[in-house]
């Protein structure tokens, strides 16, 4: 059980306990003693989220971002991902949330865009992720690309047209 006891000249209080095993002393980094301990209690809660259900079930998308940062890997295209789902647990991101965020940033885009603005980074993100063991292995599925036109190529008489000599 967690517990806020105020500290030092500044009166800003510290949160102390054991709370699954796992001994706590940080600050709260306020003076208010109503912030200090919904601090607390969200502390108590993460922590006892970690112990039921395992670093996997918890680990959040921002988590996996600073992790994919550190690892040398580029941060384009990851702000407005981050900023979407940072404080979102990996486990509750799913294709259909993925799917909502490209049309609510990218409505007018085409399937390539997406592809690269959206899925790259994320899948990659979330590649890193898996590897260091934060979740379980990703299942979005890609915008489907249209299919190219197919090439015309000139026939003779059109390179007679152009001025060609065809031989």
């Amino acid at each position: 059980m967690l517990k806020i006891k105020r500290r030092g000249k500044a009166g800003i209080f510290q949160i102390t306990g054991t709370v699954a095993g796992t001994r706590i002393r940080e600050s709260a980094g306020t003076s208010s003693e109503r912030h200090a301990d919904a601090k607390r209690a969200k502390l108590e809660a993460e922590l006892l989220d970690v112990a039921t259900y395992g670093k996997r079930r918890t680990a959040t998308f921002s988590e996996a971002v600073i992790l994919y940062r550190q690892k040398g890997h580029s941060g384009r295209f990851l702000t407005p991902l981050n900023d979407h789902f940072g404080m979102m647990r990996l486990a509750d991101i799913d294709d259909i949330a993925v799917a909502n965020f490209a049309s609510k940033h990218y409505p007018n885009a085409k399937p390539q865009t997406l592809d690269r603005q959206v899925y790259t980074p994320l899948i990659a993100v979330w590649r890193c992720a898996h590897e260091s063991k934060l979740c379980g292995p990703h299942e979005f599925r890609r915008p489907k690309k249209p299919e190219p036109d197919a090439v015309v190529f000139a026939k003779d008489e059109d390179l007679v047209k152009l001025g060609r000599v065809v031989s």
